[in-house]
């Protein structure tokens, strides 16, 4: 599409961009590295001089002709906003029979979309104001005033969009214990409850959203209600909008989780359920490896094994290229293990090339617990042996990551050390692994350590 737009002289009236663009698209094809006097060379072969200079201004011509072909790309898949411009160049143009064609498209696409959706209101509001300019015209009297409803569209929309970021600004507080102006929120908050716009849908899902966001005590029948008021009003947010507000009732879950509450697990794969029964996760821009890790997780935690197949088998075709088949084998070999099934997990686990670091300590980790279930304990002190040399010479792990994995070797080589019939050393570990601060997956180590404490009581 780009060698389309670049050949037209209406957009590109520079003939010298072309080649430039078809010899990038050239050495690009090839594996080895590239430098710009190879790439002149492919562009422009007649040439025999490099020119810097001019190699430069060209390189950059040719980025603000893709920057425009990208902007252009994103304004053809906005119709209704076209629609808009269209209808104030119309206008500005006295050209009234085109402008009333649009005026009438226009309103009836509104009179068939939900009314409350965010979009829509935007719409509205815009669409009340192009009209307000057109009457009001000199040479168009009509007499029409729609100042009241353009006043009511604009505070609906302000509601609404202060809403959306009260609801960011909540969340992202609880992520990182930060500090944010929220300005005139907290009046808004306060008034919303007795004004004409709370009965709107998609105002009142929002109110209570953040309310939900600053609650800490929230009670199973308050979510239960949340959630089914969100289900109930879903036609009113677009995909990027429902996205946010599933990703919201997933953070309360999982604080209600970390905070002891395992009842909520349940409830978290309630949401990534709804979340994939109503397609959101195959849209664009919404699904993420994290979201991937995150839905994987819930469905081994709750035991749904069947549930965390599927998911892994319908939407590991959707992770980054470069991901997909680490990331497979990976959770296969993690469901696995999950079922107990430790010779597949082993199995699987070889798949997996370790490239990333990310997959190399997650794919180590899994294997420590696979050899700890089946009592391979020579086997498990030779890997947490050979784990520990390469988080040494690993120069990509922060000092904190590497610090708290080499404490969580240093304990389970402890703990396969001390004999069954040693209580009290098992007691001593315990106690001070509790206290360490600074060791990862420690909640793992203190179900063993009890395990173990309990086998000999």
């Amino acid at each position: 599409m780009f060698k389309k737009f670049l050949l037209s002289p209406y957009f590109n009236e520079d003939s010298k961009m072309i080649p430039l663009y078809l010899g990038i698209e050239k050495v690009l094809t090839k594996p080895e590295r590239y430098d710009k006097q190879k790439l002149w060379k492919a562009s422009y072969p007649h040439q025999k001089k490099y020119d810097d200079g001019l190699f430069r201004l060209r390189m950059s011509n040719l980025l603000k002709l893709g920057e425009k072909f990208l902007f252009i790309q994103h304004q053809e898949r906005k119709e209704v906003e076209t629609e808009l411009v269209l209808m104030k160049i119309l206008s500005d143009r006295k050209l009234d029979k085109h402008y009333a064609f649009y005026e009438r498209k226009l309103k009836l696409w509104l009179d068939q979309n939900p009314e409350e959706t965010t979009d829509v209101k935007k719409t509205q509001l815009e669409l009340e104001i192009i009209i307000k300019k057109h009457n009001q015209d000199a040479n168009r009297k009509t007499g029409k005033n729609n100042l009241d409803i353009i006043h009511k569209k604009l505070d609906e929309k302000y509601i609404l969009d202060k809403l959306r970021h009260l609801c960011e600004v909540a969340n992202f507080i609880r992520a990182r214990n930060a500090e944010i102006n929220i300005g005139l929120g907290n009046e808004i908050i306060q008034l919303l409850p007795h004004s004409q716009y709370f009965k709107e849908a998609s105002i009142q899902t929002y109110y209570h959203i953040y309310s939900f966001l600053q609650e800490e005590n929230i009670q199973i029948e308050q979510f239960e209600k949340l959630f089914e008021l969100i289900t109930e009003n879903r036609l009113y947010f677009n995909t990027e909008e429902k996205y946010d507000i599933f990703t919201y009732l997933q953070n309360i879950c999982i604080r209600k989780i970390n905070s002891g509450e395992n009842t909520f697990l349940n409830y978290l794969l309630n949401v990534y359920n709804k979340i994939i029964d109503l397609g959101i996760l195959k849209e664009a821009n919404t699904f993420t490896p994290w979201m991937y890790k995150n839905i994987i997780t819930a469905g081994l935690l709750v035991g749904n094994f069947e549930f965390t197949n599927n998911f892994i088998e319908e939407y590991t075709p959707f992770m980054p290229e470069k991901e997909k088949e680490n990331a497979y084998y990976y959770n296969m070999a993690n469901l696995n293990f999950y079922k107990k099934d430790y010779d597949a997990t082993i199995s699987i686990l070889n798949k997996v090339e370790f490239t990333d670091v990310t997959y190399e300590l997650a794919g180590r980790w899994l294997l420590i617990r696979t050899f700890y279930e089946q009592d391979e304990l020579q086997v498990l002190d030779s890997l947490l042996s050979s784990f520990r040399i390469y988080l040494l010479r690993q120069k990509l792990i922060i000092h904190k990551t590497k610090r708290q994995y080499l404490n969580l070797i240093r304990y389970i080589q402890k703990m396969i050390k001390i004999p069954l019939s040693e209580i009290n050393k098992t007691n001593t570990l315990l106690e001070k692994i509790e206290k360490d601060q600074n060791v990862v997956n420690k909640k793992w180590l203190v179900e063993k350590l009890k395990e173990k404490g309990k086998a000999v009581s």
